[in-house]
């Protein structure tokens, strides 16, 4: 059998230059190829999911594929207080400051399930006061969800964090103010408000309520 030997200078490179070349390139490209499929991963999964159960594809799998439904919120102020709205994640937003009785501030965010769709906080003045983080997500599996929380490490949440049915409601009566998170049905977003009253469980020391439900 007749062995050829490789040439030993083309184009200015060597037999083993050249050998070297065609494992980096390789490897670039198996590289990209894993990231690609690393990517698509979540999507195929979702995707094959739906086909398996013979059902047509739910927003989730949509919002995997490319069809995000991203969230919307609006914080309606209807208590006798003047909080102030301010929406630190969020693609575009309205009304934002503070929130005269009977107006709201209104935020959209759409994240494609990488990141926060809507994040905000909602300070309330007086003797007593306070603030809440306002959380709204659209995740890639799962229900969409709205919460809000205590501010800073260790804080309890004042409702709920799992995903929430359309036109379930979720309270939290702090003795001063009382806070009613909502899904409304879904647009061109998934929906929710935040509507403030004053609260129909007065404390009797006239001081607001630690929320009880204890972070994960």
């Amino acid at each position: 059998m007749n062995l050829v030997a490789p040439p030993r200078n083309v184009g200015g490179r060597s037999a083993i230059q050249w050998r070297n070349l065609r494992f980096e390139t390789f490897g670039r490209e198996r590289e990209q190829t894993i990231h690609v499929v690393r990517r698509m991963a979540p999507v195929g999964m979702l995707a094959a999911l739906a086909v398996l159960t013979g059902c047509s594809q739910s927003p989730e799998v949509e919002k995997a594929a490319g069809g995000v439904l991203g969230t919307r919120v609006c914080v309606k102020n209807f208590s006798s207080t003047t909080p102030t709205v301010t929406f630190t994640n969020k693609d575009t937003a309205r009304g934002e400051g503070r929130l005269e009785r009977s107006t709201q501030a209104c935020a959209e965010g759409s994240s494609a399930g990488l990141g926060l769709d809507v994040g905000g906080e909602i300070a309330i003045p007086g003797s007593s006061p306070r603030s809440l983080k306002l959380i709204a997500q659209n995740p890639w599996v799962g229900a969409p969800m709205a919460f809000l929380s205590e501010p800073g490490l260790g804080g309890f949440n004042c409702t709920a964090i799992n995903g929430m049915d359309i036109n379930e409601a979720r309270l939290w009566d702090d003795g001063l103010l009382k806070f009613v998170v909502t899904r409304l049905g879904d647009g061109q977003w998934k929906e929710f408000t935040v509507d403030i009253s004053d609260s129909q469980s007065p404390s009797a020391d006239g001081k607001p309520r630690r929320c009880t439900i204890k972070s994960t």
